[in-house]
């Protein structure tokens, strides 16, 4: 990833699966990352840990994270897919 200027807003998503009781709108797992400010493409690792399918509908920003409630964590089935 690369970025021309800072920008807090980043979030990467994958799968579609829904917490229950989290969401109504947001599925996936979805963490927030850091894009590199530089002119070339530099390596970004976001750790499974960080990642949530209970996102708030209207932020993005998780109610819960991985390491804090594994019931949020990506599952087997999804990481397959």
């Amino acid at each position: 990833a690369r970025a021309a200027v800072p920008y807090d807003g980043y979030r990467f998503q994958f799968g579609n699966k829904r917490a229950p009781f989290c969401s109504f709108f947001s599925s996936g797992f979805k963490s927030h990352f850091d894009a590199p400010v530089s002119d070339s493409f530099q390596r970004v690792v976001i750790p499974l840990t960080n990642f949530s399918d209970c996102n708030s509908d209207s932020t993005g920003e998780p109610s819960k994270i991985c390491t804090e409630d594994k019931s949020v964590c990506p599952d087997k089935g999804t990481l397959q897919n």
